[in-house]
């Protein structure tokens, strides 16, 4: 932390935070979301994500979960979850730098607003 802050980054993060976007695609699309499919890069289509049938129901599930939402074409969605990159460690009794990058789709599963 203390080293991050040190660089032109640091004062940033903690003034701006960080957004979380998730791109989801739509299952009528044609791709598969199977995870045994090797042939297709998605992982879940926002129906699977928001256990709904429709945008609208989408968009109110993400919107009660603190979630931004944008639709593009083809019944894209797109969510944002803005957050503090920094986190309280009561053990040190000082905020902390904590952010995570998602380098395999497991994760997206346990963010705030989606489960």
């Amino acid at each position: 932390t203390e080293a991050i802050m040190r660089t032109d980054l640091g004062p940033k993060l903690k003034e701006k935070g960080i957004t979380y976007i998730r791109c989801l695609t739509d299952r009528d699309g044609g791709e598969s979301d199977d995870p045994n499919d090797e042939r297709s890069g998605v992982y879940n289509h926002w129906q699977t994500s928001f256990g709904v049938e429709t945008p609208e129901e989408a968009t109110a599930v993400a919107l009660s979960r603190g979630l931004e939402v944008e639709w593009g074409p083809g019944r894209y969605m797109k969510t944002k979850y803005k957050t503090s990159a920094f986190e309280y460690c009561p053990q040190l009794d000082r905020n902390l730098l904590y952010s995570s990058v998602s380098d395999d789709s497991i994760w997206f599963d346990t963010w705030p607003g989606v489960k």
